[in-house]
C-alpha cells in the first residue's frame, strides 16, 4: 500500500520550530505513527518547513522525502500534487499533523473506490473541514458548509477517479485550495465512520495534551 503524508506546513500555532509530522508525544512522532500503524510499504512525505528536520528518516526503507519548494505561497493541494507524482494506482493520503488509532487506516482502506475518513460530532467549528453527505455518500466538502453532517479528518482512499479530479484542478490552476476540495469533483466517494476517540488533529499544545489523553 501506497501513503501520502503531507507535512509541508509550518505549524505556527503549535510554537516553536519543529514541524507538525515530527511533534513527539510520549516520545513518538505523528510520523512515526503513520509508519508504524498504517501498515504502509511505501510512504511518501511531502516537506517544506523545516525541511531538513526530515533527513534522518531517509535511512528509513518505507520513506520517500519529496520537498515542496511552494509551500509557503500555496495551498496543500500542490503538495498532494507532487507526491502523488510517486505512486501508482490507489493510494491513502493523510495530514501530517493528524494521528490515528491503528485500525483506522485498514477501515478506510479496505473496500474499493475512494473512501474518506468522517467524524460526527454536534456543532462544528469554521476550521473544520466538513461534509454533506446522504446515507455515507459524500456530496460536498469544503470549510463553513452549512448545516454540515460531519468532518473530513484527513484521511482519504484515493482511487483512480480521485487522481482524475486532482489532476483536473491541477490543469485549472486551482492551487489555492486546500486538498479536500478534490472529492468534490469525484463521484460515489463514501464516508468511513470515525469514532471521536480514534482521531485528533494537532494545531495547539491543547490539542496535543488531548492525544496525550485519548492515548493515541
Amino acid at each position: 500500500m501506497d501513503l501520502i503524508l503531507l507535512a509541508a506546513g509550518a505549524g505556527s500555532r503549535l510554537g516553536g520550530d519543529t514541524p507538525k509530522a515530527l511533534v513527539a508525544v510520549r516520545g513518538k512522532t505523528l510520523l512515526d505513527r503513520v509508519i508504524d500503524r498504517s501498515g504502509a510499504s511505501h510512504i511518501v512525505v511531502v516537506t517544506g518547513y523545516n525541511h531538513d528536520q526530515f533527513e534522518h528518516y531517509r535511512d528509513n526503507a518505507v520513506i520517500d522525502l519529496v520537498y515542496n519548494p511552494f509551500w509557503e505561497t500555496t495551498a496543500n493541494i500542490v503538495s498532494l500534487c507532487l507526491g502523488a507524482l510517486r505512486v501508482d494506482g490507489d493510494f491513502l493520503v493523510v495530514n501530517g499533523d493528524t494521528a490515528f488509532a491503528s485500525d483506522v487506516y485498514g477501515r478506510v482502506w479496505s473496500g474499493s473506490g475512494t473512501r474518506v475518513a468522517v467524524s460526527r460530532k454536534h456543532a462544528y467549528d469554521a476550521d473544520d473541514m466538513t461534509i454533506h453527505d446522504d446515507r455515507g455518500l459524500i456530496a460536498a466538502v469544503a470549510k463553513g458548509l452549512p448545516q454540515p453532517t460531519g468532518e473530513a479528518c484527513g484521511l482519504v482512499r484515493a482511487d483512480h477517479k480521485f487522481h482524475c479530479a486532482l489532476e483536473r484542478l491541477w490543469k485549472k490552476g486551482h492551487l489555492g485550495r486546500h486538498w479536500p476540495h478534490v472529492m468534490n469533483g469525484v463521484l460515489g466517494a463514501r464516508a468511513v465512520e470515525v469514532a471521536h476517540d480514534e482521531w485528533c488533529e494537532i494545531d495547539t499544545p491543547d490539542d496535543v495534551q488531548r492525544m496525550e489523553d485519548l492515548g493515541l
